[in-house]
């Protein structure tokens, strides 16, 4: 089943449009962890619900700031974009991203980082914080933002953003899923490859 598209059309960034897995290593590195492990594996050991998980916050502060040094733009993510934008298609960037670091993490800007990495990239197309850039400070937030956007189409690694309850049903939500898929999206999941097939079709 192909995709047809009629408005503009959204990304996510962190995870989605940035791949950090180029710099975990030497980040896990610094944190005497091994450097094998991925993101997930990490997140699923230091990650806990009673909000006792400051060696994971910590990594997380890392990978978000000093991280973008090696990042690089998702496999896929270029040509996805170049199609997009050839068809006529608005591209958005709405990122769920809070201002800064906990201050016991040096208190970084990440909305400046996040912006200059996106302007130094190799994404062909241009990006302005407040009109088709923007950072949210909360999940409703983010939602909010995609609603007044009016998307005919979004991306995300998240699944809990696609299928928050009050996430626009007239927008298509794309799983992104990097080399593989989800299958409780049905055929709306995948890498960016993925979803410039579905696109061409």
């Amino acid at each position: 089943m192909n995709i047809e598209l009629e408005g503009g059309c959204g990304f996510d960034l962190d995870n989605t449009l940035i791949d950090y897995t180029p710099s975990l290593p030497r980040i896990l590195e610094v944190f005497g962890l091994d450097p094998k492990m991925s993101r997930e594996q990490i997140r699923g050991l230091y990650q806990k619900n009673d909000g006792n998980d400051d060696l994971w916050q910590e990594i997380q502060s890392s990978i978000y700031s000093v991280g973008l040094n090696g990042a690089i733009v998702s496999n896929g993510a270029i040509d996805c974009i170049k199609h997009l934008a050839a068809n006529g298609h608005e591209l958005f960037i709405v990122s769920h991203k809070t201002r800064t670091t906990q201050k016991r993490f040096g208190g970084v800007n990440l909305h400046s980082l996040a912006k200059a990495w996106i302007s130094n990239s190799e994404i062909p197309y241009q990006f302005e914080l407040g009109r088709n850039l923007f950072f949210c400070e909360t999940l409703d937030e983010k939602i909010t933002t995609i609603r007044r956007l009016g998307m005919s189409l979004f991306v995300d690694d998240l699944a809990k953003v696609l299928k928050h309850p009050d996430f626009p049903i007239s927008t298509i939500g794309w799983h992104f899923v990097p080399e593989g898929t989800d299958p409780t999206f049905h055929e709306n999941s995948g890498d960016f490859v993925e979803l410039l097939r579905k696109l061409e079709e």
